[in-house]
Formats: C-alpha cells, structure tokens, sequence
C-alpha cells in the first residue's frame, strides 16, 4: 500500500507551486506597504479583474519583504475538493516535511475530501500549530476559478476556521469570495480588502512605471489621457508603453468609444498579434489550448523543433508570456483571446482536437478527456472517462466525475452505463443514497445482462447494504450472483451476500459465506465474533486492526470504531466504549454524515448507560431517534429503544420500560434479523426483571432460544445470568449450575466483576455472588481473586461486598512482597527460614525474626482486615515453622491460566473436542508477565515470570498454527502481533504473521514484517534472520503460491 505522505502524488502538478517570475515585475510601492502593514491578519483578500497584476503585486510583494511563502496557483481542476485538498497536503509538505501526513491518511479513505475533507483540513492545521515558529504566508492565486464550487469553498473555509497563528492566507481573485464566515470575519477586523480600485495604478505610478521600467519620459498631457482612457488598468499600461518604446503613432484620444476595459485590451492585443510574423502568429493560436507550454508539447503540435527557443524569445520581448518552475504559459487574459480568435476562424475545435489526441498518446488521460470535450468529441471522451472513472471514485474526486457527465450528451450515457455506476458510486459514498440509486437504475436499463448487468444490480445492493435492508439487498445479489461467472467478481457478491446474512442474524451463514469468498477483513470477523459470543477474539482482532489503521471501507454500524464500542460496553469497558464513539461522532459531525452520527450517538449511550450516567444515556438515544427519524429508516430505531428499555428498567420504571419496549419489539420483528431480535428481547427481560415485571422469565427464554438459533453464546450465557438472578431458591442451584457452566467454558468471567451493558449492575453481580456463596456449602465470609499475569490486583470478599485492596492498604511494602512470594511457591509451603534468607538475605537472625513478624502480620492485615485477634488466617496457612497459601479459598489467574493452557493441550493431542476456544480463553487471561510491575525482585520471581511467559509463547504459537490451518488468517494475525508486542525477537511469531498477511493477499504487509524482524534481532540482538525466515521473504519476494509456502508450515 503507498504511504500516506505519497498519497495522491499522481495528480499533483508541481508548478502551481512556483511563484511567478519576478524578473519583470512592475514595482508597486504603494501597496507593499499596505502589505507589509496588514501582516499581521489572518486573511487578506486581494480581487481585481483580468490584468490588474494581482499575482505579479504578491510575487514582488513576497520577493522583497523575503517573508517565508507556499504558493498555490489554482485552476478549473480544483472545483474537485479531492484535488484541492491533495495539492494543499503536498504544498505544505515540501515546506514542513511529515506535516501533511495524517491530512493525507484522512484523504486516502473511502469518500476522500467529499467524506473526510474538514477533518483532513482539521488534521494539517494541528500539524501546522505546533510546526510554524514564524509568520508563513500561503498564496492562492486565481481563487475565482472555483467560484460555485462549494465543496472546494467549504475546504478553505474551515481552513481560514482554524488558522493557526503564524499562517496568513492571501486569496487573488476576480470576484468576491464566497466564504460562508467571510462577513464575521470583516465585522471582527480579520480580513483585509484590496479591491479593482486599490489595485488600479495612480498618476504618479504610471509615470514611475514609464520612466523606471520603459525608459518613457510622459508628458503631464499623456499621463493624463492614459488616466482617463485606462483607468489605471495595469495590463493595458503595459501594451501602451510599448507601442510608445516602439515609437508607433499612438493617438491615445482615439481611444474613447471602447464600452469597457476588456474591449481595449482586445483592441490592443489584435494588434499586438497582428504586429507578429506568420510563425509567431501561429504558434501562439495553436498552442492556445495548452495550460503549460512544454517545448516538447508544442514542438509536436508545431511539427517543428525549435520551440523552446521560439518561447525564450517571445518572453523576452514582453509577449504574455509567464514563467513558472522553468515552463512557460500564456496569461490567463491573453490566452482568453487567443482562444477567440481560434473560434472566429473555426479552428478552435480542431485545434483542441489535436491537443487532445496528442495528450492521450502520451498517457495523460485526464488532460485529453478535458480537450476532448472542448473539442466536441464526446464519444472519444466517454471512452477515456469509462477507463478512469473507478480510479477517481477511489481517490474520492466525486465532482470530476459529475462535472465531466454534465456535459456529455444523456444518449452517450445510456451507451456507456458503466460511468453511471460510476457516478452512482461517488453519491452512495457521499450518503446521497436517492440520488445513487437512480444513477444505479439507468445502468441496469442500458446493460442486457452478463458481468455489466450483475455490476449494476451488486451496486443497487450496496445501497440496501449501508441502509440495512436486507430483504431488498439479497434479492438484488441473488439476481447479481446469476448474472456473474467471473470468479473475482462472483466473490465479491459473495462478502456482499455475508454482510446481508449478518444483517438477517444469521453470522453462521455469514461466516461460511465469507470464508467461500476467501474474505477476512477485520470489521467483517469483528461483527461475527460480535454476533456469535467470541467478544474477546473479537475485540483484539479490531484493537489490532486500528492500531495497524487496516480497516475496509468502512460505513456507519459496519464502522470499526463502533463494533469495537459495542463490544466494550458489553464487556464493561464503558470508558474505552464511549471515547470509541466520541472520536465517530466528531467525525461524522465533520463531515455531515447523519447516519454515522445516529450510531455514534447510541454507541456513546451505551457507554453512559455501563457508567450508570442514565441521564446523558437517554439523551444520546433520544437524539439518535430524531436522527434516524430524518433518515427516514425505521430499523434505525432498534437500537436507541434497545437502550432506553434497558435505562427504564436501570430507574425502575415500569410503565416507561414496557412502552419502549412494544415499540421497539414492533420495530425489529420486522426487519427479519433474529440476533437483534435477541438483542431486543434480553433488554425487555432485564427491565422487566428489574421492574418485577411477571413477564420477565418469558422474555429471557425467548432471547435464550433466539441467540441459541443465531450461536451467540454470549447472548445464551447473559440469558442464563438473568434466570438464575430471578430464580426462586428451589430453582436456583440449577440455573446457577447452567450460567456457570456457560460462564466458565467461554470466558465470561467478567460478568461477575463489572457493570456490563446487558449484564448486572455493580450492586445487583455483589448481591448475585452473595447469593451464590450462601448456596455452596463452604460458608467462607472471605475471598480473594488475585490477578498477577500483567498487573498486580487483588479483591477481597467482605461483608458481602467485593474492594480491591489499594496502596494503602498494604501498609508496608515487605507485606507485599511476602505476598508475592507465597504467590511463586503458591503449591509449596515455604520454612520460615528459607523467608528469611530469599526477601532478606543481609538481617542478622534477630532482626531478621523481628521484621518476618512485622511483615506477616501486615499481610494478614490487609487481606483480612478486623480478623479478631487470635483466629487463624483464612489464606495464610502455618504448618509449625513452614507458611504458605490456601489456594481452597483463592482464585489465582496464573492458576487459570494454566488449567486452561492444560485442557487445551490435552484436547490438541486427543482430537475429541476443539482445543482452539480453549487456548483462546487461558491466553486471553494473560495480559501480561507475570508481576511484571515489580521486576527488581531475585531470582525466586524470574524463575516462574520465565516459565510462565514461555508458556504463554509456546501456546500462542499453537494457536497461531491451529488458525493457519484452517485458514483463520487474520485471526492468527491478530493473536501473532500481540505476542510479538509481548517477545520482540520471537522470530518464529514473525513468519507466521508473514504468511499470514500473504495468505489475505497483503504481500506488503508480509514484506514489511520480514523488515520488521531483520530490525528487531539486529538492534536487540545483533543477529541475522534464521534461514527458514530468510527462505520464506525469498518466497513472497518470488511471488510463490501462498498454499507452497503452507506446506512448509506443514499446515
């Protein structure tokens, strides 16, 4: 994949960059201090007409005072915001290198500036703030041309928005700006004006210009009359002065019947050119059409070779020529004139013509379709937009597209219907989904059938995909399917067809269709794992995926931001949730995407909701129903009553709760997805179990069995919490045996330690594990859940409420680390002296005595606090000189962590069940090493930290194979890329994750692992590759089937 700081290089014309030549350059005093005076705005707006020199007063202006400067000439091209907002990235990047960086990551996304320009807009003046240490001037000349272009506009008004500081922004114009802020910011006394007036030469200007620049001494008569005939107006200053220089009879009194400046410089220009040689006359009209005039270009237009010369010496001679980065072109003025001549001798057609086709022999496709329309040749023009309409869709240049169909003929589209899917795609990616359908209709009109027919008809789909509707979205890809038989295309229906499964709740028969198409993008795998219970394996395969920025195309609830929200807030991690949602929903306010913001809304609801902010929850959904109102899309509302049902019964209102609650069952018994249906009904069972609602028992059973049909074994396993929680005693021993069956067999511990979405509050899961301790037979009023495999935590069980032991508490810090040790030897019982000699080697034997005592009773303390004096420990057990742990009344993650990696091995080698849920689950425990906040201790820690982190290794390496070979390639590299954050140099992690990148068809991304790797043992260890590795980057470099190099793997 290209770079970000290369985005968008192919279109880039570098010589709009360079300030025009000021070799020539009328001097203009006046003004430079007016300049130099107003330096200190933000905005300066300089409008005049044709020929008022406005680009030649800033070039002298900035070439004198020597004020840092970017220069940005703009043109027709710009009308495209795309383009626009490309070329400012790489302006500033030639002056502030890497600035322009995330500017162009936010550019290269689906949609381009049309989707993500404010904020790429946003993202380069944050850049700028902290990178500009002085006042930097940026020019954009000829801002007229993207006069009613009000995506461009809208760019540079947010541009002027967020200016920072040091940055001054100059506009040359001929008409007035159209920003939307530009009268605010005159009230305020940020901008300021040069008009046509202003720019207009004095009488004592025109004589300096004369005499310092011409060497023509004027008469007061003369300067008087040139006052009055020309108004000032530079450029017809300039055609004077040299008919006088050339000492032809000027009767300037003749010149009073012209109706307007433009007229006189017509005048003036017809006999400048009439004044020319044949040769000269002709080189100019030809080459007319041309917006730069490469010597090469017009030596083939010419069929001469000798134009470079012929240029140089036209330039010399003053003849409207203008230099930039060694390259000449004409005035914008004069061009304009040459222009009508070529239509006043009927050329001009037939001159574009043969532009055009000589643009097109030489590659530069989107220059020759811009002549060949000029030129009339629609047909010609048609065929080269069919061939580059896709490429501009990609780069997000949507008002290309538009403004090039806008003027072809409606018969020619009809006969090109593959620039109509084009044009359909650019709206549908704008969310301008009305009008993309239609473009989408006419296509499938002028197709027959085949590969064009099934374009169309997937395309429609699209539509009814983003939208979410999926009965007309499978009909239109069940008809799409038969029309295709090419077999990269018939996949792509295929991932279409499983993003409609999901819709429908059917993630089983999404998962099998995404894996027939060989498709495992993250978002996908994201949403199935959502849908079928596999939140952890879910959340890490999107943590991973935004970290590396791979996400699809990504679109509303299909937004990895917000499938990852989601399964936060159900695993209670509601600040992660809502800061998920916060960075959508900036965005989708950024760029207007109504859509977008109504899932951002909900998904920062549920956060609120997890926080127990019921409030600020409510208002988010009640804001995400009025915007899904505008939509105009019902199913949209499913999920805002899902949360106001569930903060009805948060607040114990029962009226509210069943309100919400038949609205929103109306709502997703009609939208035929039976996970959301499921979804619908655990939230109507908690809020009626909250509200004491009789019905509750009946809505849990139905959500049990509706997640059971769609294999959400999370959403079975909340439904089984919910019924043992409501149970009568008689039944709860039964149901409590089911929910922790389910709870332990999938990992979903967590609903026990926190406050989840659809899970129990903080309150409700202290009562719940009351409930259950008082059913087990050991009546043990203390408890502790240890957590040592990443992060040192400990809760203790007292009076019926769970705490975590803090700081504090410990009271000493050789408490601690007393705990610590019988954590290492936690299956051994430890001699008080062995104590003695591992924590305090250097105590003589009394001391020694004293401080085991003092640290000991510390330890009891904190673990047990207000243990009448006298009673034993509960979990520090004494066998007459020997200490030690009683594991009966701890839980240990280490512990778990080991029986799991113990099951999973055992199942590996029988085959009687899949070990890979397994190993997922224990290597899922461990986020970490072992008391890795405390690694200045000895040798007695090392040891176990060693052996336990050489199993988390060995066994992720297991799972990595285990996914490979059965062709979870993303998966694998998900799980690989945590365990290479955890052992840099783990060399044999490297090549799996290699082969699994080559294996989805990223060959950049397997080569940048390798270099990855040759880094890492380089600096850590200052070792070459293994063969084996170096075997394998020979063959992605090679090009060698990916199932060749599997079999290496013996996969």
């Amino acid at each position: 994949m290209e770079s970000a700081a290369m985005f968008g290089a192919e279109i880039v014309t570098r010589p709009k960059f360079v300030v025009p030549s000021t070799q020539k350059r009328l001097e203009r005093p006046r003004l430079y201090q007016v300049l130099e005076e107003a330096k200190h705005l933000p905005l300066l707006v300089i409008m005049g007409g044709a020929g008022y020199g406005k680009s030649t007063l800033l070039a002298g202006y900035l070439a004198s005072s020597g004020n840092p400067s970017s220069w940005y000439a703009l043109s027709e091209r710009e009308r495209d915001p795309q383009v626009l907002a490309i070329h400012l990235a790489h302006l500033f990047h030639r002056s502030f290198p890497g600035s322009a960086d995330r500017m162009l990551e936010k550019l290269a996304m689906p949609g381009g500036a049309s989707v993500h320009g404010q904020a790429a807009i946003e993202a380069l003046s944050d850049e700028l703030f902290d990178r500009l240490q002085e006042d930097h001037w940026l020019v954009l000349d000829d801002f007229h041309l993207i006069h009613g272009a009000l995506e461009s506009i809208s760019l540079l008004d947010r541009l002027i928005y967020h200016l920072p500081p040091r940055l001054h922004l100059v506009l040359s114009t001929r008409q007035r700006p159209e920003l939307p802020n530009l009268a605010k910011w005159r009230l305020q006394g940020d901008v300021l004006f040069l008009d046509q007036d202003e720019l207009a030469f004095r009488a004592e200007e025109i004589e300096a210009l004369f005499l310092d620049t011409y060497g023509i001494e004027a008469s007061s008569g003369t300067l008087d009359i040139l006052m009055r005939r020309t108004e000032g107006w530079p450029i017809s200053l300039q055609l004077f002065a040299q008919k006088i220089k050339k000492k032809e009879k000027t009767d300037l009194e003749n010149f009073s019947d012209f109706r307007d400046l433009r007229d006189l410089f017509d005048y003036l220009a017809r006999e400048v050119l009439e004044s020319l040689s044949e040769e000269e006359r002709e080189f100019f009209l030809v080459t007319a059409p041309l917006s730069r005039l490469e010597p090469s270009l017009c030596d083939s237009l010419r069929e001469k070779e000798d134009s470079e010369r012929l240029l140089r010496n036209l330039n010399d001679r003053g003849l409207f020529l203008v230099l930039e980065e060694n390259v000449f072109r004409h005035h914008h003025l004069f061009r304009e004139f040459l222009l009508g001549i070529l239509s006043e001798e009927s050329r001009r057609e037939a001159t574009y013509r043969k532009v055009a086709h000589l643009l097109s022999g030489l590659g530069r496709e989107e220059e020759a379709i811009e002549h060949f329309l000029e030129a009339g040749d629609f047909e010609v023009a048609a065929g080269l937009m069919t061939t580059l309409a896709g490429k501009l869709v990609n780069q997000g240049r949507y008002a290309r597209i538009e403004s090039w169909l806008q003027r072809l003929p409606n018969e020619l589209i009809d006969r090109a219907p593959a620039l109509a899917i084009s044009q359909g795609d650019a709206y549908r990616l704008a969310s301008r989904f009305e009008e993309a359908l239609l473009w989408y209709d006419r296509a499938e009109k002028s197709y027959r059938g085949g590969e064009g027919k099934s374009r169309a008809l997937a395309s429609k789909a699209l539509v009814f995909l983003d939208t979410v509707q999926p009965t007309l979205a499978e009909k239109l890809l069940e008809e799409a399917l038969i029309f295709s038989v090419e077999a990269g295309r018939r996949a792509e229906i295929l991932v279409m067809l499983a993003e409609n499964k999901m819709n429908q709740g059917d993630a089983r028969g999404a998962e099998a269709l995404f894996r027939e198409a060989q498709s495992e993008l993250p978002e996908n795998l994201g949403r199935i794992c959502l849908r079928t219970g596999r939140l952890a394996e879910g959340r890490l395969l999107l943590r991973t995926a935004l970290l590396q920025k791979k996400e699809g195309k990504s679109k509303a609830h299909r937004e990895t931001k917000l499938i990852l929200s989601l399964i936060e807030s159900m695993m209670g991690e509601p600040s992660a949730a809502r800061e998920l949602a916060e960075q959508t929903l900036r965005k989708a306010r950024e760029q207007g995407s109504a859509w977008t913001e109504a899932m951002a809304l909900i998904r920062g609801g549920h956060a609120c909701l997890v926080l127990g902010e019921k409030e600020r929850a409510i208002e988010s959904y009640l804001q995400a129903l009025s915007a899904t109102e505008a939509i105009g899309i019902a199913r949209l509302k499913a999920e805002p009553l899902i949360g106001l049902v569930l903060a009805a019964g948060m607040s114990e209102k029962k009226q509210e709760a069943e309100a919400f609650a038949r609205e929103g069952m109306a709502i997703v018994r009609g939208t035929g997805d039976a996970w959301i249906t499921a979804l619908m009904a655990i939230a109507i069972g908690t809020a009626f179990a909250r509200t004491k609602n009789e019905e509750a028992e009946r809505w849990l059973l139905e959500a049990a069995e509706g997640f059971a049909h769609c294999g959400d074994t999370f959403g079975e396993a909340l439904a089984s919490l919910w019924l043992a929680k409501i149970a009568p005693r008689e039944n709860f021993k039964n149901r409590h045996s089911d929910f922790s069956e389910r709870m332990r067999k999938h990992d979903y511990g967590f609903l026990l330690k926190r406050a989840t979405l659809f899970g129990l509050a903080e309150k409700e899961i202290a009562r719940f594990l009351q409930a259950e301790k008082e059913e087990k037979a050991a009546k043990i009023s203390l408890g502790l859940r240890v957590w040592t495999l990443g992060g040192f935590r400990v809760f203790r069980s007292l009076n019926e409420k769970e705490e975590e032991i803090g700081e504090r508490a410990w009271g000493r810090e050789k408490a601690r680390q007393l705990f610590h040790l019988f954590l290492v030897f936690r299956q051994d019982s430890l001699p008080k002296s062995r104590i003695i000699d591992l924590l305090w080697p250097d105590l003589d034997p009394g001391n020694a005595d004293g401080t085991f005592r003092v640290a000991l009773n510390a330890l009891n303390k904190a673990l047990e606090p207000g243990r009448p004096s006298g009673k034993p420990s509960r979990f520090i057990v004494r066998k007459g000189a020997n200490y030690g742990l009683d594991l009966a009344s701890i839980w240990l993650d280490c512990e778990e962590f080991e029986k799991k990696l113990d099951l999973a091995q055992s199942l590996e080698a029988s085959g009687v069940e899949d070990p890979v849920p397994h190993y997922q689950q224990a290597l899922s425990l461990s986020e970490g090493e072992f008391l890795k906040e405390f690694p200045s201790y000895d040798s007695w820690c090392e040891r176990e930290r060693e052996r336990l982190e050489d199993r988390y290794l060995e066994s992720a390496l297991r799972l990595a194979r285990l996914l490979l070979s059965r062709g979870e390639d993303a998966a694998c590299a998900a799980w690989i890329q945590r365990l290479i954050e955890r052992a840099p140099c783990a060399e044999e992690a490297y090549r799996f994750l290699m082969l699994a990148h080559y294996r989805q068809g990223d060959r950049t991304m397997a080569l940048r692992t390798y270099e990855r790797c040759l880094s890492v043992l380089e600096e850590e260890l200052d070792v070459p590759p293994m063969p084996e590795t170096k075997k394998i980057h020979q063959q992605i470099l090679s090009l060698v089937a990916p199932e060749e190099i599997s079999r290496s793997f013996a996969l």
